[in-house]
C-alpha cells in the first residue's frame, strides 16, 4: 500500500495522527495514560508505581479506564439520543430541509440578500408561519 502512496502523503498522515493525541479534546486521555506510565509512590505513597517504574499492570488499569470512559460516554449519548427520537425526534420533515431550517424554524433567512419579496408567500402564509408548523 506504501508503494502506490506519495512519501508525502504518508507523512502528513502520520503527522496528522500523532498530532491529533495532544489537541486538547484528547489530553485527558494522554494525561490519564501518561499516569500509568509515569506514577510513581516516591511522589504518592497512597498510589501505585507506573511503567517506567517497573508496574506494568497500572497502564492496563489506565487503558481500561479509558476504554470504559468511551464506552460509558458512547452508550449513554445512543441511549440520550434514542430517547429524544421516540419523545420528540431529532429530525425535521423533508420539506423544512428542502426550504432551509434558517427559514422553516427561525422565520428568518440566513442569507437575507437571496431571498426576494416574490418568494415570501412561498415560504410565509398569510399568517406569517412556515409550512409545517401548527403553533
Amino acid at each position: 500500500m506504501l508503494s502506490r502512496l506519495d512519501v508525502h502523503e504518508v507523512e502528513i498522515g502520520l503527522r496528522r495522527c500523532a498530532g491529533r493525541v495532544w489537541r486538547p479534546r484528547y489530553r485527558r486521555y494522554v494525561g490519564a495514560l501518561a499516569t500509568g506510565l509515569f506514577a510513581s509512590t516516591a511522589i504518592n505513597s497512597a498510589g501505585a508505581n507506573g511503567l517506567i517504574h517497573g508496574n506494568a499492570h497500572q497502564v492496563l488499569l489506565q487503558l481500561t479506564g479509558i476504554v470504559a470512559t468511551w464506552l460509558f460516554s458512547g452508550i449513554g449519548t445512543f441511549i440520550l439520543l434514542w430517547v429524544v427520537d421516540k419523545l420528540m425526534g431529532i429530525r425535521v420533515t423533508k420539506e423544512e430541509e428542502i426550504m432551509g431550517l434558517d427559514l422553516a424554524l427561525h422565520h428568518e433567512s440566513a442569507y437575507p440578500e437571496t431571498l426576494t419579496a416574490s418568494e415570501l408567500p412561498k415560504y410565509f402564509g398569510a399568517s406569517g408561519q412556515t409550512f409545517g408548523h401548527d403553533s
